[in-house]
């Protein structure tokens, strides 16, 4: 019963605070780990993580990084598995920045070290 609950409250979280949902989330994800025999069951079965209610996330930003849900104060459900966590939009925004500069430099190195031989 108390799955099915969370479940409710996962799938019609009100957007307020992201960590509410975190914790929804890592209930959840206890339950599941407890279960076993013909009743066990994963997280994945239970929630589809790409359907959660969220604000509209900003279109700049790769929500494969992933994205999961953001907040009214922009605040966002990152990671996944047992790794979620919230970092703002800002820091998101800065770590996908970030992934695009070592993109780059990586490349250029290629290209010289290419060069080179």
């Amino acid at each position: 019963m108390k799955r099915i609950e969370l479940v409710k409250k996962i799938n019609t979280w009100d957007k307020k605070n992201v960590h509410t949902l975190l914790s929804y989330i890592r209930e959840l994800n206890e339950i599941c780990e407890s279960e076993s025999g013909p009743n066990a069951f994963s997280i994945d079965q239970e929630i589809a993580f790409s359907d959660l209610p969220t604000i509209d996330i900003p279109s700049e930003i790769d929500t494969s990084y992933p994205v999961w849900a953001m907040d009214v104060n922009k605040d966002c459900l990152v990671g996944s598995g047992v790794d979620m966590e919230i970092e703002s939009l800002e820091e998101v925004r800065a770590s996908q920045e970030g992934l695009q500069e070592d993109i780059k430099r990586t490349s250029r190195d290629r290209l010289y070290l290419g060069s080179i031989t």
